[in-house]
């Protein structure tokens, strides 16, 4: 297994010198998949179908599209290479929309839709969020097989094309396509390293809930000039609200919604890391 896991690495690195990463990624970033652009319909789907679904039948996998159970969204593209029932099952998820281009904005006469190096960086719509994940994803599944033929447990793959504008339908379609996407350990990656230099892997989320909160406490406005200290203002009963809930510097009031402490094993694997980077906002004392 040793032996087996050095040649992988030795090839992956050997395929990213040759600079086939940089030639796959650069045909990805070349999709302009703008989820926010209703234009980009068609092209968000061709993502699918004519960049992804072709480079994971390579790899073995089969694969289809599942429309988006969200009425005008987008739809998602689910593969699956299965080995052997008695193996472990790996559900990657990733998604291939990026925000908007903002073309005009690119100096230098550079596209969002190009990618290009500038001293040792790639720069691209796309290769921080998410192509460049997928991208390293599914290259790493293709120089173990390059190695020893198989991956030694089932692999899925999830890869929706709305992330940037809310991931409408996915929940539903999880709840729906529950059996077909189980696994025994989910690798989602789409998230930011603590140090540009150092590989970062979460091991869990706390996940998030969204809410609005409103206030309504008569029709019509009044000013606050003729009217202050004698109506309860809605705007600042909200701010009260906030308040109670996380102080000005972010600080978690609500025992409830408080993470356990980090245990001391966490501490001190984290203790030389430096969080930011070159050119990063200076972080806050305190």
């Amino acid at each position: 297994m040793i032996a087996s896991r050095t040649a992988a690495i030795a090839s992956a690195t050997a395929w990213f010198d040759a600079g086939s990463l940089q030639a796959e990624l650069k045909r990805r970033v070349a999709f302009p998949t703008e989820s926010q652009n209703l234009a980009r319909a068609e092209t968000l789907v061709a993502y699918l179908t004519d960049e992804i679904g072709p480079t994971v039948e390579r790899l073995g996998f089969q694969w289809q599209l599942w429309p988006n159970p969200a009425e005008g969204a987008p739809p998602m593209l689910f593969a699956e290479r299965h080995e052997d029932a008695s193996l472990p099952t790996v559900l990657i998820y990733g998604h291939g929309d990026v925000v908007a281009g903002y073309d005009a904005q690119w100096s230098d006469g550079r596209s969002p839709w190009e990618l290009c190096a500038i001293d040792g960086k790639w720069y691209g719509r796309g290769t921080a969020d998410n192509k460049g994940q997928h991208t390293v994803n599914l290259a790493a599944l293709g120089r173990v097989l390059e190695q020893r033929g198989r991956l030694g447990f089932n692999a899925k793959l999830l890869l929706e094309m709305g992330e940037e504008i809310g991931s409408p339908g996915l929940h539903m379609a999880c709840e729906r396509h529950a059996k077909r996407l189980s696994a025994d350990v989910l690798i989602a990656s789409d998230g930011p390293r603590l140090s540009s230099d150092r590989s970062t892997i979460f091991l869990g989320s706390r996940g998030a809930f969204n809410f609005e909160l409103d206030v309504v406490l008569r029709d019509g406005a009044h000013h606050s000039g003729n009217w202050g200290g004698l109506l309860a203002n809605p705007g600042t009963i909200l701010a009260s609200a906030i308040a109670s809930m996380v102080d000005a510097r972010g600080i978690i009031l609500v025992d409830a919604l408080r993470p356990p402490p980090i245990p001391e094993s966490v501490r001190r694997a984290l203790a030389d890391i430096e969080p930011g980077e070159p050119g990063g906002p200076a972080i806050d004392a305190g």
